[in-house]
This record gives structure tokens, C-alpha cells and sequence, in this order.
């Protein structure tokens, strides 16, 4: 798994205007979950967290309030129409720790014989 470093910064206004201000500085809202911790509510740099959203299951090393956290993105929210980036729910994870992640599966090619390929799951957790 590929690791990007990004530098977060706590949020302590929360509700609809206050994410449209985070997202006019070109910040994405986040909040940081999991292993028994409070949720937190940070801001990340949108650019720099668009280049690490490229990779697939992108391990991203948070540095908040002068520590470390490593997490993996859970849920990413877009704008329909124009694609920018609104929201993301990141999980905190530990180094050697097993987790689950969706592959996406991949079709190459035609059918012989003139068929028919269905898809019917188009990821695969492993």
C-alpha cells in the first residue's frame, strides 16, 4: 500500500456554513474514527488530498496537533456535477494490523465465441 503524508488541521466550527468556509480556503472537511476514539473533526489541504485519493487504498499519514496518526479513507463524498471534493471519513489503523479493503475487478478483452460478460460485483473485499 502506497503512504502520503498530509498535514491536518483541527476544526471546532461544525454545521453547513462552516464546512462552505472550509471548502472556499480549498479544504476538505474530514473526521478521523476508530479504535475506541472520539471523532475528530480536521480540514485537510484538497489538493494534496486528491493526489493521494488517485491510489487506490492509500494509507495516509495524518500529522495532527503534532502527532501522528495513520489512516485509511472510509467514505469519500463528491459533488455530483462538478467532482470537488466535500467530505471524507477516515479510519484510523495500526502498522501490522489486518484490515479489509474492496478491489476493484478489472475486465480485459472480449468474450470468445461472441458472449456476453456480466459483472455482477465490480469489487472484491480482501
Amino acid at each position: 500500500m502506497t503512504e502520503v503524508r498530509i498535514a491536518a488541521e483541527p476544526r471546532t466550527e461544525f454545521g453547513k456554513g462552516a464546512a462552505r468556509r472550509v471548502r472556499r480556503a480549498h479544504k476538505v472537511p474530514a473526521v478521523v474514527y476508530g479504535h475506541g476514539t472520539e471523532p475528530r473533526h480536521i480540514a485537510l489541504p484538497g489538493h494534496d488530498l486528491m493526489l493521494a485519493l488517485k491510489t487506490s487504498n492509500v494509507l495516509i499519514e495524518l500529522q495532527i496537533d503534532g502527532g501522528i496518526e495513520l489512516t485509511l479513507p472510509k467514505s469519500v463524498q463528491r459533488d455530483p456535477i462538478k467532482g470537488f471534493l466535500e467530505h471524507v471519513d477516515l479510519v484510523v489503523v495500526k502498522r501490522g494490523e489486518m484490515v479489509v479493503v474492496d478491489v476493484a475487478i478489472i475486465t480485459e478483452g472480449t468474450p470468445i465465441g461472441g458472449g456476453v460478460l456480466e459483472v455482477i460485483h465490480a469489487t472484491v473485499p480482501v
